[in-house]
């Protein structure tokens, strides 16, 4: 890569120097392109850097060789492709903003917070001083 492209500052870490959350953030607010190889063998996603990345406003390449259902999530947001070291780089679009995809994962799973707290909390207080739903509220003494 670096010979493919010897105009372009590539950096590979691969050791824990970026461990720190703050160290990470550091970095990845100086990137443009963060490719998500991953560290398992077993083809995960590693969906954590896509997430961080994503969050700092890098593009983010990756590999395909995952879950059929977790690319197809992902790919408003993540250029996927067979081969990341022999990508063409300068082919990479802007994609899905991750405020989109937090938009997108609230809207998910907004519904079943509500449905756990309401099986949770039962008949407590909600913010109106009610008890549960339908009732009257509760009088102070």
């Amino acid at each position: 890569m670096k010979k493919k492209y010897p105009e372009k500052k590539i950096e590979f870490v691969f050791d824990e120097a970026l461990i720190d959350a703050n160290k990470m953030k550091q970095a990845l607010a100086l990137s443009k392109v963060v490719l998500n190889i991953p560290f398992y063998s077993n083809d995960s996603l590693e969906t954590h850097r896509i997430h961080n990345a994503l969050s700092c406003g890098c593009k983010v390449l990756s590999h395909n060789k995952c879950e059929d259902t977790l690319r197809r999530f992902y790919e408003p947001y993540v250029t996927f492709c067979d081969d990341v070291t022999n990508f063409d780089f300068e082919t990479i679009k802007e994609k899905g903003s991750y405020e989109d995809l937090v938009k997108m994962l609230s809207q998910l799973f907004y519904p079943h917070m509500l449905h756990t707290i309401k099986r949770i909390c039962g008949n407590s207080i909600d913010e109106e001083g009610t008890t549960g739903e339908n009732q009257q509220p509760k009088s102070s003494l």
